[in-house]
């Protein structure tokens, strides 16, 4: 399993994604799912180290390989042109445990993430990552944001479930597979209006600036049959607040950063919480 965090205040300047992660024996579906925590705690890093200096937006991308897909992210993009930003890939499904860094779509660079996570230095992916950005380490960390806080809990969440029977996934807002794009139903929680977005794209509008519109909200939440489930949690990056859904209406909500205070700090404990709602609605 991969290593709990230990993160109990914000300056510190160890890296919680870096901690030793044990060797262990999985078979095919398992090495998939554990492909989703590792890739996601890369993720989480480049917020915590980057974010408050660069826009990093996700994309939850399934082009008809799996629901697993990619995870892409984007570094300052922008309405007219987000595409021919620079990205960095997460291969989920496919070449699963692969990453990619584009530009316009265009390979600069390649590796793999999820052999130095079993290794326990992931560490090595990161900084080369950071590298091919062309970004240096900051000595110290900025306090938490939202975003980071919810990718931090997303990160603990899917850790903590990998090796589930019932498997957890993340999807973005956009839901962008080979047979088309479209925004999904479930940010009508956050006051979007989902229809009047996939009207004006399929009138015409730019991807980009669809999307854009779109792209601070992410969901978690059981996958079966290769379909994520209703219930789930949903979350606004921007401002961090947390939305449990039951069906097709909200159950419950909470800011991410006022129930990790109130859980002293311990992000393991809010992401208890979360995942007992989840694992509430196998059941």
């Amino acid at each position: 399993m991969f290593g709990r965090s230990k993160i109990q205040n914000d300056d510190l300047k160890a890296a919680w994604v870096c901690e030793e992660f044990p060797v262990i024996a999985v078979n095919s579906v398992q090495f998939q799912r554990i492909a989703l925590p590792a890739a996601w705690r890369i993720l989480t890093e480049l917020f915590r180290r980057h974010g408050s200096t660069h826009k990093l937006r996700l994309l939850h991308s399934h082009p008809g390989i799996s629901y697993a897909g990619q995870l892409r992210l984007f570094v300052d993009p922008t309405p007219d042109a987000v595409t021919e930003s620079l990205q960095l890939v997460m291969n989920i499904a496919g070449e699963t445990g692969r990453f990619e860094i584009q530009r316009d779509f265009q390979q600069m660079t390649n590796g793999d993430y999820l052999q130095p996570a079993l290794q326990g230095n992931l560490a090595m992916t990161l900084e080369t990552i950071e590298r091919a950005f062309g970004w240096a380490t900051p000595a110290l960390l900025p306090p938490s944001s939202p975003d980071v806080l919810v990718m931090r809990l997303i990160a603990e969440v899917l850790t903590a479930a990998c090796l589930d029977i019932n498997n957890i996934g993340v999807e973005t807002a956009w839901f962008d597979w080979s047979g088309g794009c479209k925004v999904q139903t479930w940010v009508e929680q956050f006051g979007v209006d989902a229809n009047a977005i996939n009207l004006k794209l399929h009138s015409g509008a730019s991807w980009d600036s669809c999307f854009m519109g779109v792209s601070n909200l992410v969901r978690i939440g059981v996958v079966a049959d290769d379909t994520m489930l209703s219930d789930g949690w949903a979350f606004n990056l921007d401002s961090g607040i947390a939305i449990g859904t039951n069906g097709s209406q909200p159950s419950q909500r909470f800011y991410v950063k006022d129930l990790y205070e109130k859980c002293g700090r311990r992000m393991e404990h809010v992401a208890a919480h979360v995942l007992a709602k989840l694992r509430e609605s196998t059941h």
